[in-house]
């Protein structure tokens, strides 16, 4: 009885065993990347709702006119969350940064009642909060509205400077990931040329002689997916374990999408990688082999 010339033997699985390894490392390491993308952009969008837009009231102003402009302000699609502060309050909170009592001093309260307003961070950024300050100007019973303008440039400035290197470091790293799994599927493959060019010679078709290789090239970049997911997995449960209240764990959407990303880009990059070097020793000639 003739042997199949797709039976696995040892040295097949030392072959997949090496690739499975390469491809795990490779999407650890992409994984990694794309998590501190994800993380870095819910980084950003804590620091820039974290920014508080002060809406003051006219001194005057009765409880009917603070209840009306609240519910107007917490209508608004670019409010996050808006609170209250009298200017009993407000004086509570400025003697206490400047360690100093100052409203016994005077008849009445010198700061007039106001809201501090979160933003969603969509509309945390310059361009938006030029006409959110004009928009919440023009309600009847503000005089002011003021926004940390420094702070929002440093934080604007800050994330540039921090997202650019990472953008370029991860494209990098990327390309370095699809050359690692390329080169070595193109190895796997190289110990199987002689065997595709018998195949062809009897003449069994190119989709034929494709397809075992890409199905067990697949079969390995799935392993390798969750083989690397959990890897991650536990990567961030020990940073949320030591680095509490700096790294959080991620939501399910999150978790999603990281996987996500390892599945496809595993599977994806193994299909085309096989698809080019099967063709690749189909095209050479049986003296091109050596």
């Amino acid at each position: 009885m003739s042997r199949s010339p797709f039976k696995t033997t040892r040295g097949d699985w030392a072959s997949a065993l090496g690739t499975v390894i390469g491809i795990t490392l490779t999407l650890i390491l992409l994984g990694t990347l794309s998590l501190l993308g994800l993380k870095g952009h819910e980084w950003q969008n804590n620091l820039k709702e974290a920014l508080v837009v002060q809406v003051f009231l006219e001194r005057d102003a009765e409880q009917e006119d603070i209840d009306r402009i609240k519910k107007w302000i917490s209508s608004e699609r670019y409010v996050k969350d808006a609170a209250y502060v009298s200017p009993q309050k407000a004086s509570e909170i400025m003697e206490e940064q400047l360690q100093e009592q100052f409203v016994d001093f005077l008849d009445e309260d010198p700061i007039n009642p106001s809201f501090d307003v979160l933003l969603h961070s969509a509309y945390a950024n310059a361009d938006s909060l030029t006409w959110i300050e004009i928009n919440l100007s023009d309600v009847s019973g503000v005089e002011t509205v003021n926004y940390p303008r420094m702070q929002l440039k440093q934080v604007e400035n800050g994330l540039q400077k921090v997202m650019l290197p990472l953008l370029v470091i991860s494209g990098l790293f990327l390309f370095i990931a699809i050359a690692i799994i390329n080169l070595t599927i193109r190895l796997s493959i190289f110990s199987k040329r002689f065997l595709i060019k018998s195949m062809q010679l009897v003449g069994a078709t190119r989709s034929f002689i494709r397809r075992p290789f890409i199905a067990k090239v697949v079969l390995n970049g799935l392993i390798s997916a969750f083989l690397a997911y959990g890897v991650l997995i536990g990567l961030i449960w020990f940073l949320h374990q030591n680095l509490e209240g700096f790294f959080s764990i991620p939501d399910l959407m999150t978790f999603g999408v990281l996987f996500g990303v390892i599945l496809l880009f595993g599977v994806l990059i193994s299909w085309v990688a096989t698809w080019f070097a099967v063709n690749k020793y189909l095209r050479l000639r049986q003296d091109q082999l050596y």
